[in-house]
């Protein structure tokens, strides 16, 4: 994604069309409004991970931050954006599958936020890349919500697509997020009051 001449264009005929669309829905409805870098970010990570990389090598979370906090120049750079956008895309779209691991949530957004702050850091240094080091500071500092954004999106697709509101009510039952509750509300459920263990 060309960090220094202004947000990606969206290729109109791509899988980006439709995930621009979903991303737009997800910050009215969440209220979360981004840099329009950070808005553009969020539909090209959508679009890149349902491409996955059949060569990358599976590692845990912490391994991942190890590696890349090892590494110097491109190779950090490249290793610090890919967990930062896993860490983001997983902790957001796929949040359900990570409440059911022995992993936690809560460390999934430290570790992204903690990558991106570094790559932002990392970035700072290098002037060519002041926009960068801008749009991946706000990505650090606004992980959680862009977080929430994606969930939103994932639920989005799910409940048009497979079994319905019943994962988002479940997950409501057994996490009890208000913003699970506002979901649920928002399709015409009526939901009981003081589960949110979560904000």
């Amino acid at each position: 994604m060309p960090l220094d001449h202004g947000p990606p264009r969206i290729d109109h005929g791509s899988p980006r069309v439709l995930f621009a669309e979903l991303v737009a829905k997800a910050l009215d409805r969440t209220g979360v409004s981004p840099s329009p870098h950070a808005a553009a970010y969020l539909v090209d990570l959508l679009a890149e991970a349902i491409r996955p990389d059949p060569d990358s090598a599976p590692e845990t979370f912490t391994e991942g931050l190890l590696h890349a906090q090892r590494q110097c120049g491109a190779e950090r750079v490249s290793r610090l954006r890919a967990l930062g956008d896993r860490a983001l895309f997983l902790s957001g779209f796929f949040s359900d599958s990570l409440a059911e691991r022995t992993v936690s949530v809560g460390w999934v957004v430290e570790v992204g936020r903690v990558a991106y702050a570094d790559l932002s850091s990392l970035l700072a240094s290098r002037k060519v890349a002041w926009t960068g080091s801008c749009l991946y500071r706000e990505l650090a500092e606004r992980f959680p919500q862009y977080s929430e954004v994606l969930t939103e999106v994932g639920d989005g697709v799910r409940a048009a697509t497979s079994a319905g509101l019943a994962p988002l009510f479940q997950r409501y039952l057994r996490l009890g997020r208000t913003a699970d509750r506002r979901r649920l509300l928002r399709r015409g459920l009526v939901v009981p009051e003081g589960r949110g263990k979560l904000q």
